[in-house]
């Protein structure tokens, strides 16, 4: 008789560094881990709700037939990252370093690391100069700092790269030219990508103007949320063909629009080339003295004003410096970033 009860999470690894640490987080978490020594002692018990493996039995587990349908996790130290990522699409299996990625393993131990715990969301501006880059820098900063694992990918050709933005324009790792031809499941991109501690950045590379496909642009998106917990796009003002279509595969998309007659224009022209089943709310920029109202701006375009941006000079001395957005920002314009953060993180709205 075929035993279908499924039991705890199992970690298969012989290093008791790894062990340690994972049983640590699992004691924290309140979860029940059984731990292998090897990946021949998988088959002993019921299937595991998932696998964690460490770096010397991965190659092992990559074969076992008693892997079953269980999700997997790498787990290991920091010298261990490049032989975890090796194997990391085989198995389609995201990594998990320690200790940096304590949180991380907490999650996955907690099995909250489904699809439904992703926020996958677009910022598209509703003109140039309407600040959409900065304010997808900006929250992507800020969820890093509250202790999520962020990617941010940037669909802005012609915006100069996100990465610098963020000061990282220098630091080494994976641009656009290099997943132009992605397809399918491409593992965790996390430690492949230029990153600031848990906030890894995708952008375009300024010496090679690419157009990412529709088909490469999804197979990063499926990869990245299988292995983070935000997911931010940058869309630009001018999305092409391919980028308005990768929408679909999002929870929502934020519209960045100034309080202006000529910007809530702007905005209702870019939302006749959104597909109207995309989730989609508006994020008021540029207030100025004399702005329209966000009661006027949701009438006009038929969506929810889910935040006002005040403008601020520490911003715009920030990017001049290379340093994340907002750094030397003042209260109100942070608060007004974590207010949006909160509620973007929610947004579901349908546009009927």
């Amino acid at each position: 008789m075929v035993n279908t009860s499924v039991g705890p999470a199992v970690l298969v690894t012989g290093v008791e560094e790894i062990r340690q640490r994972v049983l640590a987080a699992a004691a924290a978490a309140a979860v029940e881990v059984r731990v292998a020594g090897d990946a021949g002692e998988l088959a002993a018990g019921p299937e595991p709700r998932s696998v964690f493996v460490g770096p010397d039995q991965v190659a092992l587990v990559a074969r076992s037939p008693a892997l079953g349908r269980a999700p997997v996790q790498l787990v290991g130290m920091a010298t261990d990252r490049d032989r975890l990522c090796e194997w990391s699409a085989a198995l389609g299996a995201a990594v998990i370093v320690l200790p940096d990625g304590v949180r991380w393993l907490a999650h996955a131990l907690a099995g909250d690391r489904g699809r439904s715990a992703v926020s996958v969301l677009g910022l598209l501006g509703a003109a140039g100069g309407v600040g959409t880059s900065t304010l997808t820098g900006a929250l992507a900063h800020l969820a890093a700092q509250r202790g999520l694992r962020v990617a941010v990918v940037d669909l802005d050709p012609r915006g100069g790269g996100i990465d610098v933005l963020l000061g990282l324009a220098d630091r080494p790792g994976w641009r656009w030219p290099n997943l132009i031809d992605a397809d399918g499941f491409l593992g965790d991109l996390h430690g492949h990508l230029p990153r600031l501690d848990d906030l890894a950045v995708l952008s375009h590379d300024r010496t090679e103007l690419v157009a990412p496909t529709a088909t490469a642009i999804l197979a990063v998106l499926r990869s990245l949320e299988r292995s983070h917990e935000v997911v931010l796009l940058d869309l630009g003002s001018r999305p092409g063909v391919a980028e308005l279509g990768s929408l679909r595969a999002m929870d929502g998309a934020l519209l960045v629009c100034p309080g202006d007659v000529r910007g809530v224009a702007g905005a209702a022209q870019q939302l006749r080339s959104v597909d109207p089943h995309v989730p989609l709310a508006v994020i008021q920029s540029r207030i100025r003295p004399g702005a329209l109202g966000p009661d006027h701006i949701s009438r006009a375009l038929g969506l929810p004003v889910v935040a006002t941006i005040p403008p601020d000079r520490g911003v715009a001395a920030d990017a001049e410096r290379g340093d994340p957005p907002g750094r030397t920002a003042g209260k109100a314009w942070r608060r007004a970033c974590a207010a949006l953060l909160d509620s973007a993180l929610e947004v579901r709205h349908d546009r009927g």
